[in-house]
């Protein structure tokens, strides 16, 4: 799942000896992570190897996101992006099919020396459903991306939107965040997003300031 000598396998072992020296006692860690950490096969194994304690919830970077997760993720933001600000909508998380690679490449195979208006676009296998795991996709100011493997539940389809209550049920609730939009005149807008992204805002803000200090 994760190469020996790559930064994740480090990241991974860091996070797992930091979830054995800390307990808690209900039994979970969470763990908040920028754009430049969050990977879903990293959340995977780190859960796996401390036995379901250790979870993630942190912002992502698209160009980061694997191929498997890719597909829908892509779909999402291009919906998201066309909608008003505060909309959100969440995205089911896929574990990668162990044969991928020898499918990308019989693809690839199947599509040299085609046109480009012949070739098809490679879709990955998604039957490996990730339980508890998905990306949030918000349209602030603008499209942010969050992952967490720490949700109440697991999407029965690939994308559900906001107006869904399996989605806000999920998504541990709704909370309010406030913004000025520029249309203020004394207080700030308030938009209701789900529960993840604002312990997200809470705990990552900590976090920057003890690396300004």
């Amino acid at each position: 799942m994760i190469e020996k000598d790559s930064p994740s396998a480090l990241w991974m072992l860091q996070m797992a000896h930091q979830t054995k020296l800390i307990k808690d006692p209900s039994g979970k860690i969470l763990f908040f992570t920028d754009n430049f950490y969050t990977r879903h096969h990293l959340a995977h194994a780190l859960n796996l190897i401390t036995h379901g304690e250790a979870r993630m919830i942190g912002t992502v970077r698209l160009s980061l996101v694997d191929a498997t997760n890719h597909y829908w993720l892509e779909e999402a933001v291009e919906i998201i992006s066309k909608k008003k600000r505060g909309s959100w909508c969440l995205v089911r998380a896929y574990d990668e099919d162990p044969d991928l690679a020898m499918l990308q490449c019989r693809h690839q195979t199947q599509n040299r020396g085609l046109p480009k208006s012949h070739r098809e676009r490679f879709i990955p296998p998604m039957d490996n459903i990730s339980p508890y795991a998905g990306y949030i996709v918000l349209l602030d100011k603008k499209v942010v991306i969050f992952y967490s493997n720490d949700l109440n539940g697991t999407a029965t389809e690939p994308i559900l939107h906001d107006s869904d209550g399996e989605a806000m049920n999920i998504c541990w609730g709704l909370c309010p965040i406030y913004r000025w939009t520029g249309k203020e005149i004394m207080t700030r807008s308030s938009f209701l997003v789900p529960t993840p992204i604002i312990a997200y805002n809470q705990y990552m803000g900590g976090i920057d300031r003890m690396d300004q200090l």
